[in-house]
C-alpha cells in the first residue's frame, strides 16, 4: 500500500531557471529497509526527470508522524 502526497512551490531566480521545491511523502508497506526506502525514492525521482524532462535530487528527512498513524 502506498501513500503519496505531493506539494510544490517555484519561484525564479535571475537567469529565469524554475527551481521547484517537491515535498513526498511516501508510505511503504510493510516497511523496509532504509537503503530500499532511499532507493524507492530515488526511482520516483528519475521517472519525474524523465517524465517532465528536469533534474532531481533526492533529500530524505524523518517524517513528523501523527497520532493517527497506522500500523
Amino acid at each position: 500500500m502506498q501513500n503519496q502526497k505531493a506539494q510544490a512551490a517555484h519561484n525564479n531566480n535571475h537567469h529565469h531557471k524554475a527551481f521547484i521545491k517537491l515535498k513526498l511523502t511516501v508510505s511503504v508497506m510493510p516497511s523496509p529497509s532504509f537503503l530500499q526506502f532511499r532507493l524507492q525514492c530515488e526511482l520516483i525521482c528519475r521517472r519525474l526527470e524523465w517524465m517532465m524532462q528536469l533534474h532531481c535530487m533526492v533529500r530524505i528527512q524523518p517524517a513528523e508522524f501523527s497520532n493517527n498513524f497506522k500500523h
